[in-house]
């Protein structure tokens, strides 16, 4: 019993060394097992085990401090390796925004060369053209010379027929006098009195006299001035190439439009002799300044050519029951025409301070207004009755403002206007202010908005230069997304229509192909309308005779009709600007459909689309 009580005693100190030991506790463990030792001097025997134990309990206290040292040397290690880790991250993370910057750069870079070889493929068509135009402008120098000769051989001839009627006339005189001297009657007239012989000079009269020598004295000058322009234009076709990206080519196309007016003043002079000579016996009626119900492409009146640069943008109104023609252009200003009188009403219509690329007409609280958009960034109305500005520019685009379409909206009357800053705005014409924030797209640049309805209810619609069209409703701000189709690249102009109630957009880009397409599925209606040699630069939506048309300008200097219907153009392609046309709108003259066309000859035309 005692033995077991003794090893009871023993196992017990054992667990308690393995505890003590573990928690540290070493020395008073051996304090522990000392004092024991003392107290119970008759349990000699078990000092050996005693001893055993505390030597088993110092090997463990080595064993357990070892154990402990490696754990610590494996926690520093963790910790080392946590802080390596973390610096790892850190150097992956910069390294991925690396990656992410360089992708991007490349991107752009790709973009920038995409768009560098369109710019060059650009740059050689108009190279190809420009020496079109030289080879077209000395043949134009030459028809000029060749009609400036024929007009003094015209002249010469008619000084050469005076003076053989001045020695007819008095070879007659004479003859009347031998025969009066034979005859001894009355006296005989004297041979050299003038013989009133009526000349081709002389039945022009005065007038026109004085304004066929003007015109020829025009022709002169012309004739010089094309000599220095052609010689001009040679020196610069010589030196233009792709890698000059800025070249201005405006002087060729003044050039070519100054040769174009030397051989119409020449034309005109021929036109002119030509009816002199015979107006005793065939008189014409005057004509009046527009033909009612004009035939199909004929010209309405005469070009309206006030602007002092290219007219970028146009359309039609009424002011006062009197049909108008809004256009903006190049130099700044917004001008109105008097379509009846064929020449401008009021005064111009400044405040832009860079070029005005959209215009369009509505009315506000009975009002006619025009609304205005420019390279400025600014949208501006204009009170038409009064010839100013409404109220302050409206101010919001960070860039140029490229189309502006008027309309209403819950029965206020809006102005939508989209730029290239990619972004639509709405703006409220009652308060002067922008309605809402603008709405942007994934669309590019805007070339084109309407206003409209689709079931009843208004929406706002915007095209873009990558071919897609946006629809939205400014009341809850939603939109959907239509593409165009794959084989529209970019789109340089679109206009916004209905054919039979179906919403549709017109379209006409770089390949100089005019594409109807639905609006609501984004398929394409009917075949590519092709006739433009060239791209297409201005569209206009509009009826005639009941007919859905739309009309087309081109870079080819061309206003062309398409019958939506048929798919098929109408009547001939429409001819006599000098440049490109950038601007086409539908409109009314004396209840007959018309055309108005602007383009970089600086001019407005007036085209008739009757029968």
């Amino acid at each position: 019993m005692r033995f077991l009580l003794i090893w009871w005693q023993l196992d017990v100190l054992a667990d308690i060394a393995q505890l003590v030991s573990l928690l540290g506790l070493l020395p008073v463990l051996v304090l522990v097992a000392d004092w024991v030792r003392s107290r119970r001097p008759a349990e000699a025997d078990a000092g050996g085990a005693l001893d055993e134990l505390v030597r088993t309990i110092g090997e463990a206290s080595d064993r357990v401090e070892r154990s402990m040292v490696r754990q610590d040397a494996l926690g520093a290690g963790l910790l080392e390796m946590r802080e390596r880790l973390g610096e790892a991250a850190i150097r992956l993370a910069a390294e991925r925004q690396a990656l992410r910057d360089d992708l991007a750069a490349r991107e752009r870079l790709a973009a920038a060369v995409t768009a560098d070889d369109r710019e060059r493929r650009r740059l050689r068509a108009e190279v190809e053209r420009l020496h079109d135009d030289l080879r077209s402008a000395r043949q134009r120098l030459a028809d000029t010379e060749r009609l400036h000769g024929e007009v003094q051989r015209r002249l010469d001839e008619s000084e050469r027929l005076r003076a053989q009627a001045d020695e007819r006339a008095a070879d007659a005189r004479r003859r009347l006098a031998e025969l009066a001297g034979r005859t001894g009657k009355g006296k005989s007239p004297r041979a050299d009195l003038p013989v009133p012989v009526i000349t081709a000079r002389e039945l022009m009269g005065e007038d026109d006299q004085r304004v066929a020598e003007e015109i020829l004295r025009r022709v002169d000058h012309a004739l010089e001035r094309e000599a220095a322009a052609l010689e001009e234009v040679g020196d610069d076709l010589s030196a233009i190439g792709p890698a000059e990206p800025g070249r201005d080519i405006s002087r060729h196309r003044k050039a070519r439009a100054r040769m174009a007016a030397a051989a119409l003043l020449a034309g005109v002079l021929l036109v002119g002799l030509t009816i002199a000579t015979t107006a005793a016996e065939n008189p014409e009626p005057k004509q009046p300044s527009h033909p009612v119900r004009a035939p199909f492409g004929a010209l309405v009146g005469r070009p309206l050519d006030d602007h002092e640069s290219d007219v970028r943008a146009v359309a039609f109104g009424q002011v006062a029951g009197v049909p108008v023609a809004v256009s903006g252009g190049s130099d700044h200003h917004v001008r109105v025409w008097d379509l009846a009188r064929g020449e401008q009403r009021g005064p111009l219509l400044s405040g832009h301070t860079g070029d005005v690329l959209a215009v369009a007409f509505g009315e506000v609280d009975g009002v006619p207004v025009a609304v205005s958009g420019g390279t400025d960034g600014t949208v501006r109305v204009w009170d038409l009755a009064k010839g100013t500005q409404l109220g302050p520019a409206l101010e919001g685009h960070t860039d140029s403002v490229t189309a502006v379409a008027f309309g209403e909206v819950d029965g206020v009357p809006v102005a939508v206007s989209g730029g290239t800053d990619g972004t639509v705005r709405v703006w409220d014409l009652v308060r002067n202010e922008q309605r809402d924030p603008a709405v942007e797209g994934d669309i590019g640049s805007v070339v084109a908005v309407g206003v409209g309805e689709v079931d009843g209810a208004s929406v706002i619609v915007s095209g873009g230069s990558t071919g897609r069209s946006r629809v939205w409703d400014p009341r809850s701000r939603d939109w959907h997304d239509r593409a165009l189709g794959a084989d529209v690249e970019s789109a340089y102009t679109m206009a916004f229509g209905q054919i039979d109630g179906v919403p549709v957009v017109v379209s006409g880009g770089s390949d100089g192909g005019v594409r109807v397409w639905d609006l609501v599925s984004g398929r394409r209606v009917g075949p590519t309308l092709a006739g433009h040699d060239g791209s297409v630069l201005a569209l206009a939506f509009g009826e005639v005779d009941g007919v859905p048309v739309a009309v087309s300008g081109g870079s080819d200097d061309t206003v062309q009709v398409w019958d939506l219907a048929k798919g098929a153009r109408r009547g001939v392609a429409l001819t006599g600007h000098a440049d490109d046309v950038y601007a086409v709108t539908f409109g009314r003259l004396d209840g007959a459909p018309i055309v108005v066309s602007g383009g970089l000859d600086n001019t407005l035309r007036v085209w008739s689309l009757g029968s």
